[in-house]
């Protein structure tokens, strides 16, 4: 923008909030953000010094009343998410309420442009596996397996559809389920807990609903448009990629080797969920729930989403799943919360992360095991760096089969017989010039 104009984020401090202030100081605007704490410092962010802070509480309707005053615009992105264990009545207090609060104070602006982030939640929830539009009607949405989260989102966007109506100047975003890197080194882990837990071998069994899978960096991008090029009374889906859970966990099974999770049936998981509840009620909540049955009854949903018309206006990118996820894996390693077996993080790229894997799983078979595991980056870089070990890795990789249940390579021994024995004799050559082993016999 050749002009700079004010804008302010509520919800700044959020896993979507930071890379919208991110994405507003890469446009020239001039940033303010209203969170309740500052967040530290980091050299992984934005300057800092680029905004200007309000700390306070939403439900503080004066807090909101100084932190809105002489703005051209203003981004709501505040809100609850679904979280372990967290009390029913929360997503009405953190979502609704507050949503009510923030239009109350902010009373008629129709000259201030208003972006609100709303969620898929509000148009999709589908058995089937039905692509919803902006202007879908209800009819395919299986109302009575909405989670308090969906219902309390759906609550939340009509309070802001009454604000447009009143002709205020009112664009809704509803975007997907966003994953993707955070801003700073310790922003919080919201949507993207689902790759942090497959990433710590801690996702054992799954119910095979679906999302629209996008990248909260072009969904930050799409807010940042919304101000100048969206149509006040409008909403934009700004979503991506329809995937079940089987695709989105067989994605992430080729990504790191580890074993396909177990499918299980809604209807077990539900009657589990509310055995679980009982045992919590008779504890007196000594014993926390971390699935709650009005939950898992929308785990079998599907929230499938078209977003040609943000496309079409808001010029919305959408990266491919696979780029968004390796970036999430390494923002991941980069806070050490990764499983050791995926030492190798840094290095992983689209192109490159079969022959890693392939390399892991062969040294985990290896006598050396112990040695050769930690050390699985320095051996791709040697294969990289010989022309016939690269060969080799890649003949390997060509002629072998992945299985993905078991998330392993199964190779065409008579194909592959020679290359296999190249990889053991470089272990084997690591090994024996190693400290380790010369510790062992000096």
């Amino acid at each position: 923008m050749s002009n700079l104009q004010k804008v302010i984020v509520f919800g700044a401090s959020g896993f979507l909030g930071e890379h919208i202030i991110k994405s507003l100081i890469s446009e020239n605007w001039d940033v303010y953000a209203a969170v309740r704490t500052k967040p530290e410092s980091s050299t992984d962010g934005f300057n800092q010094t680029q905004v200007t802070y309000y700390e306070g509480d939403l439900e503080d309707q004066k807090y909101i009343q100084d932190a809105i005053a002489g703005m051209d615009a203003i981004i709501f992105s505040a809100g609850c998410t679904w979280k372990s264990d967290l009390e029913i009545s929360e997503y009405y207090r953190r979502n609704v309420q507050i949503t009510k609060n923030f239009f109350t104070a902010l009373g008629d602006r129709p000259n201030v442009r208003i972006v609100y982030t709303s969620s898929m939640s509000v148009i999709a929830g589908s058995k089937s596996d039905y692509i919803f539009f902006e202007d879908s009607d209800r009819s395919q949405v299986s109302q009575n397996q909405l989670s308090p989260y969906d219902l309390a989102k759906i609550e939340c966007e009509q309070i802001a559809l009454d604000y447009a109506q009143r002709g205020n100047n009112l664009v809704i975003l509803n975007p997907g389920n966003m994953l993707g890197p955070g801003v700073f080194n310790h922003s919080k882990i919201t949507t993207s807990i689902l790759v942090l837990w497959f990433c710590q071998k801690q996702f054992p069994f799954y119910i095979n609903g679906g999302h629209s899978y996008c990248d909260v960096r072009d969904v930050a991008k799409a807010h940042v448009a919304a101000l100048t090029r969206g149509r006040s009374g409008e909403r934009y889906i700004v979503a991506g990629d329809n995937l079940d859970m089987a695709s989105i966990s067989s994605l992430l099974v080729k990504m790191t080797g580890f074993k396909m999770p177990q499918q299980l049936p809604a209807s077990g998981v539900y009657l589990l969920s509310l055995l679980l509840e009982s045992l919590s009620l008779l504890s007196f909540r000594l014993f926390k729930n971390p699935y709650h049955p009005d939950f898992v009854k929308s785990f079998a949903l599907h929230y499938y989403a078209n977003s040609q018309k943000a496309i079409k206006e808001l010029a919305y990118n959408i990266t491919p799943i696979e780029t968004t996820l390796i970036d999430t894996i390494k923002y991941f390693g980069k806070r050490e919360l990764l499983s050791e077996d995926l030492n190798f993080f840094a290095l992983m790229t689209h192109s490159n992360i079969q022959s890693l894997i392939y390399l892991r799983q062969l040294a985990s078979q290896h006598t050396f095991s112990q040695f050769l595991l930690s050390k699985i980056s320095q051996i791709y870089g040697i294969c990289q760096s010989n022309l016939s070990l690269n060969n080799v890795l890649d003949n390997l990789v060509n002629h072998s089969k992945f299985n993905i249940k078991t998330g392993k390579f199964q190779p065409d021994k008579t194909k592959c017989q020679e290359d296999l024995k190249s990889i053991n004799q470089l272990f084997e050559y690591l090994y024996f010039a190693s400290n380790d082993f010369l510790s062992e016999v000096i």
